[in-house]
């Protein structure tokens, strides 16, 4: 990674040695999915800006973004003061030094962010913190419960049989891709896969060969994780990978789906705030992430988008008593069976000597190509 550590050069902010919050800027510009961060606009209950700008003095100005490549256009502008994203996305703004590094102590409820959470390479770098989550979750494989018996393994997933052929949804996303290295890593303990996100040329060609040998048996990708839902609701598909959020959505409509989390293991992803190292109001940005991992406010934020808080205090906070147990912020025998997305560089992750490991980049040509074969 190549991490940039100098000072602000447009404000001359010190990042380095910044032991504390210094005066307010009038304005804090944000940028995120659309729908993550809430202002009363979409639902009148669900605001977590008014008490901010009322304590603070400092504005929001919401900057949404319909996918992750806008919010990395977006960084690249400099337009903003931080956003909130995944954590490829985070990696990726991370190695191109577009973020600065973070004074922990400054974030008011840090010590109560899980300890499973914190200090990983999604989030640091060289024991300097890049990114403070807010959330997490992982993939689940889910399954028509009346058509398909109880399933543990990504094997019918990733190797159509007779009763799922033609009726497998995929997820168009390049967790499926980490998803199939997983599997590939029990499956095949031959090829030597320690990490899904730490492969070789060899072990990534394995992994593409599973993927077009998936694409036999007539999957369908979709872009779109509510399309695939609504694959799964009309049972054009029997089984499909989505985020864990969208099968309780299924579930609350009726649609006879389980979900399993296979014995394989599975993706999960982190959604972090950072801060750009550009930006005009990095006061006002420290204070914003000070106020959103509140025990408070990361309930109602983890609440709204369905997925499991940060702040393990926050589960006491929401309002659905079992929301922190379905979406598994505690579970300690769960949590083992995630690996958390990082993004894969030159340097291998897994700490192996004498060979290079496949890049973030080539890891999304790699995925690009399988669903877009020239």
């Amino acid at each position: 990674m190549l991490i940039a550590c100098s000072n602000n050069s447009k404000s001359g902010f010190d990042y380095k040695n910044y032991q504390q919050i210094g005066e307010l800027e009038d304005e804090v510009r944000i940028a995120a999915i659309d729908g993550y961060i809430q202002d009363g606009k979409d639902d009148k209950n669900t605001n977590w800006v008014n008490n901010f700008v009322k304590a603070t003095g400092c504005s929001v100005k919401i900057s949404n973004a319909e996918s992750e490549q806008e919010i990395i256009n977006k960084v690249e502008l400099g337009k903003i003061d931080g956003f909130l994203a995944r954590s490829n996305v985070v990696n990726e703004a991370l190695d191109k030094g577009l973020i600065a590094p973070l004074n922990t102590s400054l974030i008011t409820k840090y010590p109560q962010i899980s300890d499973r959470l914190k200090g990983q390479p999604f989030n640091t770098y060289e024991n300097q913190t890049y990114s403070i989550p807010a959330s997490f979750g992982f993939q689940v494989l889910n399954y028509n419960s009346e058509k398909l018996k109880q399933i543990d393994s990504w094997e019918t997933f990733f190797k159509p049989n007779k009763s799922t052929k033609n009726k497998i949804a995929v997820n168009d996303s390049i967790e499926t891709l980490a998803q199939a290295a997983l599997f590939l890593k029990a499956d095949n303990p031959k090829l030597g896969i320690t990490s899904p996100f730490s492969l070789s040329q060899e072990q990534l060609n394995a992994v593409l060969l599973l993927l077009k040998n998936q694409q036999k048996g007539g999957i369908k990708y979709f872009s779109d994780q509510m399309q695939l839902s609504n694959s799964l609701a009309s049972q054009q598909s029997l089984l499909g990978n989505t985020d864990l959020n969208y099968s309780y959505t299924l579930r609350s409509e009726n649609v006879p789906i389980d979900f399993s989390i296979p014995k394989e293991g599975t993706i999960g992803w982190v959604d972090s705030w950072a801060i750009l190292k550009k930006a005009k109001n990095p006061n006002c940005m420290y204070k914003w992430i000070d106020h959103v991992t509140t025990s408070e406010i990361n309930a109602q934020y983890a609440q709204f988008v369905g997925a499991a808080p940060a702040n393990i205090e926050s589960c006491s906070f929401i309002t659905k008593s079992s929301h922190c147990k379905i979406y598994f912020a505690e579970d300690n025998p769960v949590l083992n069976q995630i690996t958390f997305w990082t993004n894969p560089n030159k340097s291998c992750l897994d700490g192996r000597t004498g060979g290079e490991c496949v890049t973030y980049t080539q890891f999304k040509s790699a995925w690009e190509k399988i669903i877009s074969p020239i």
